[in-house]
């Protein structure tokens, strides 16, 4: 039997399987966290790189701009304003290479790294991070799963026609309940915590979708073959375009 003849739940749980001990590592030690996020966010930067087909000398760019924005915070010894200027030279760079939407991801994508060790920085900062993954997490598998069982009226058919509006409903709400039995660790009351968990799973969607309007842009399924079953970091990564800076604004800026 070969990875390809799996049924697509067998390939994902074969992919998160093989993600277990960088959780178990993430969970452990703070700045093991802040390094396993910085490698992610360079391998991105060849992903993206692939993805879009950049020359040699931009593809130099974007690695230093994706290490740039995914270091640890203790490593850091420039200064802030230094990297939301390369950031914006590599957003007017794309632009004049490719295409706008392209270069919103780009600032998107930066704006993760630079969120995800804010919220490792901060005490227990990873266990915070790991919450927000399992949120969207629950989110994804929701709607993965309800929408292939229920069926019903497409959510985007143009951009991603396997999402259903039944589908989108159930990550919604999966995503309010896994934050509401998280409320402690937010500091958020109940009802509190399962309505942001709601606009959560609603964010976490709408970077999904907008990443599938990337790829269709660039007439590829997958941004890479990294993850057994997932495709690439950035297929992964598409949930927390918009929800890792959130997260890091409401609670830590």
């Amino acid at each position: 039997m070969t990875f390809s003849s799996l049924s697509p739940l067998a390939q994902r749980l074969v992919g998160f399987a093989t993600l277990v001990p960088i959780i178990v590592l993430v969970w452990f030690d703070a700045k093991i966290a802040s390094l396993i996020v910085w490698l992610a966010f360079i391998l991105m930067g060849l992903e993206f790189s692939r993805l879009v087909d950049l020359a040699k000398p931009f593809t130099f760019i974007v690695l230093v701009l994706f290490a740039f924005v995914g270091m640890p915070l203790w490593l850091m010894v420039i200064d802030t304003r230094l990297i939301l200027a390369v950031i914006t030279a590599m957003m007017v760079l794309l632009m004049w290479q490719k295409s706008f939407p392209l270069a919103v991801f780009v600032g998107l994508t930066s704006l993760c790294g630079v969120s995800a060790q804010v919220i490792i920085n901060n005490q227990n900062g990873q266990y915070m991070l790991l919450a927000v993954c399992a949120v969207v997490a629950a989110c994804d598998i929701a709607a993965f799963f309800v929408g292939r069982r229920v069926g019903g009226p497409k959510l985007a058919p143009s951009i991603s026609p396997n999402k259903t509006v039944s589908g989108a409903i159930a990550g919604v709400l999966a995503a309010g309940i896994l934050y509401f039995i998280f409320a402690g660790m937010f500091g958020l009351t109940s009802v509190v915590a399962f309505g942001f968990g709601c606009i959560i799973g609603c964010l976490a969607q709408l970077g999904d979708l907008f990443e599938s309007s990337v790829k269709r842009q660039m007439g590829v399924k997958d941004s890479g073959r990294l993850i057994p079953g997932h495709g690439g970091l950035l297929d992964r990564f598409d949930g927390y375009l918009l929800t890792l800076p959130i997260v890091a604004l409401v609670f830590f800026i």
